[in-house]
């Protein structure tokens, strides 16, 4: 058994507080959960949900987040799988979890809260979509207080080696990842709001778009994260999700286009440009991983292939709803 599971990791900022550790890392996480529980509720009661809508989605969201997420993270950790034991499993307060199956926990949540509230879960699920970034920011901020989390592999490229973009241990440098996903986390929830307040009578739309931006977004900068959670060489399984996240409502849109037209092809197309998605961001990874070309070139285009679904099932989405 590796003991180091079951000790207080040195490589996280933390203060004592009545003689117990404080770290700062957890400390953000509570304040994400406070806020994005705080966010919900504003938005609910805006919505006009039923009384104790909020109560039972805060009972049930915490418990069930941290369970799913601790279960992906299981599931999918290949290092973890060498030290694997029940009592690692259960070892909460070791670390280890997935963001994905964070955000899986409390879409879970939010449909029991709905059924037992006897509201729309559609409804629930957009204004949960809005609030929920509110977490991934502080999360993403408390990564900035850890030495492993959020950071880049070894940098190469000039032009992004600065304090604001990046940091060094003396010798190498490194992106902060963290910092661009907290500002992505941030606007995301700007964009989705801004889109709730327009379009609150389509419900799940909110949350599918959510799904969609997230799920891009995200795919881009797991490339880019290198702190050796939950990937196996150069697959991420983080990423893997993050990509099948964009993949859903990328399908979900396309398939209410051709209901409305009675046409495949729309579907057709969109099942091609996921496909081609796959094979040429495995082709740059591969390239990123194994090659000297630009890694500006190949994020650039890294971005246009992520960019191309989330246009073309947006754009399937307007056409829906004008057939």
């Amino acid at each position: 058994m590796n003991e180091a599971l079951f000790e207080t990791f040195e490589d996280t900022a933390s203060f004592s507080f009545l003689g117990a550790n404080v770290f700062l890392y957890g400390l953000l996480c509570a304040g994400g959960v406070l806020v994005t529980l705080l966010l919900f509720a504003a938005m609910c009661k805006k919505a006009r949900m039923t009384d104790g809508t909020v109560l039972v989605f805060g009972a049930l969201a915490l418990p069930i987040g941290l369970v799913v997420s601790r279960i992906l993270f299981c599931l999918l950790d290949f290092g973890f799988h060498a030290v694997f034991s029940p009592r690692a499993a259960v070892s909460f307060w070791g670390g280890g979890y997935s963001m994905v199956g964070a955000i899986g926990g409390a879409a879970l949540a939010a449909v029991l809260t709905a059924k037992n509230r006897k509201v729309s879960a559609a409804a629930l699920l957009d204004i949960l979509a809005v609030s929920f970034f509110a977490f991934i920011a502080f999360e993403r901020i408390g990564e900035s207080f850890t030495e492993l989390m959020g950071r880049s592999r070894t940098l190469v490229e000039e032009v992004v080696k600065s304090p604001f973009f990046s940091e060094t241990d003396g010798y190498d440098w490194k992106l902060k990842t963290y910092q661009f996903e907290y500002l992505t986390a941030f606007v995301l929830m700007f964009v989705c709001f801004c889109f709730y307040m327009k379009n609150r009578s389509l419900k799940g739309d909110t949350a599918l778009l959510a799904l969609l931006l997230f799920g891009a977004t995200q795919t881009f900068w797991e490339s880019l994260r290198f702190d050796s959670h939950m990937r196996r060489s150069f697959v991420d399984m983080q990423q893997i999700l993050a990509a099948i996240m964009m993949a859903i409502p990328a399908v979900l849109f396309t398939l209410r286009r051709t209901a409305k037209e009675k046409k495949n092809l729309p579907l057709y197309i969109i099942i091609g440009v996921l496909a081609l998605d796959v094979g040429g961001i495995v082709g740059i990874e591969f390239m990123i991983d194994r090659t000297e070309t630009s890694r500006l070139l190949l994020y650039a285009m890294y971005a246009l292939l992520l960019a191309a679904p989330c246009a073309l099932s947006l754009i399937n989405r307007k056409k829906a709803l004008n057939a």
